[in-house]
């Protein structure tokens, strides 16, 4: 009859109101986990210099591919057509698939005190690659010297990179040294003090080199923070052309830039070219 239609969507027309209602809860319930997340992430990147992983796009296909699928209202309504309707069991599928949310907040809150704990030895760990460009010309070891053409040992990793190109400081640090030194060409040396290096137990004491620049834009003493610039990419002293040279000191001895800033940084990918 007319009457028990009326009813009947009348009754509808409550559900569906509860039902936006317990829509618009779980929007704000994830709005706000999600600016939880971004703020934890934010500070532990500032205080380490560490980029927490992303996910990587897949490289497009030529080829035209079919896409598609159901919603989870879809799915829901497969079910049971009723379930659509029911705000109780809407808002149960719908928290229920925001545990990993509670997760990944409680997991970046126990890092977050953690990385506190250690604040000023992360902040002194060359964690972060000091120039934009992300091409090698050569690498640390063993290689054939420009010059002599001779194979002997090449002490730092080299970038390519235009004339000009800005120099930034990988961690916290005092310039130990900011002049020309003979084959360096115009130097920046940092000394960071201790931090913590891939597979070590024990803290390290770290230096960092930046040779052969254009213009050096600090001072000998100056205290500077990550991300600070320290120059600009040149070809000054014993070089074939623009590229920073960079070096690093761990406990008195030179090591390989690569080992920390892969370890910690893998997303910053590297090439040759």
């Amino acid at each position: 009859s007319f009457e028990e239609q009326a009813n009947t969507i009348e009754q509808l027309r409550g559900q569906l109101v509860e039902t936006e209602q317990s829509l618009s809860e779980h929007m704000e319930f994830l709005k706000v986990n999600q600016e939880t997340v971004t703020r934890l992430k934010n500070k532990i990147i500032k205080a380490t210099g560490i980029t927490l992983s992303k996910t990587t796009k897949s490289k497009r296909t030529k080829t035209k591919t079919g896409r598609g699928g159901p919603t989870i209202l879809d799915s829901l309504s497969l079910d049971s057509p009723q379930a659509l309707l029911s705000s109780g069991n809407l808002r149960q599928f719908l928290y229920s698939n925001s545990d990993d949310y509670n997760v990944t907040v409680a997991q970046l809150e126990d890092l977050n005190q953690l990385i506190n704990r250690n604040l000023s030895i992360w902040r002194q760990t060359p964690t972060t690659i000091p120039i934009r460009s992300r091409a090698l010309s050569d690498r640390y070891g063993m290689r054939v010297d420009p010059f002599t053409k001779k194979r002997e040992h090449h002490g730092g990793i080299d970038f390519r990179a235009r004339r000009g190109t800005p120099v930034y400081a990988p961690a916290d640090a005092v310039v130990r040294i900011a002049s020309r030194k003979s084959g360096f060409g115009l130097l920046v040396e940092l000394l960071h003090g201790r931090g913590f290096f891939p597979g070590k137990k024990k803290l390290v004491r770290y230096r960092t080199r930046y040779a052969h620049l254009s213009k050096i834009k600090v001072k000998r003493g100056q205290q500077v923070k990550r991300g600070d610039l320290l120059g600009l990419v040149g070809s000054t002293g014993r070089s074939t052309g623009p590229h920073l040279h960079y070096e690093m000191i761990i406990n008195g001895r030179r090591t390989n830039p690569l080992l920390p800033m892969t370890r910690y940084n893998p997303d910053q990918r590297l090439y040759r070219h």
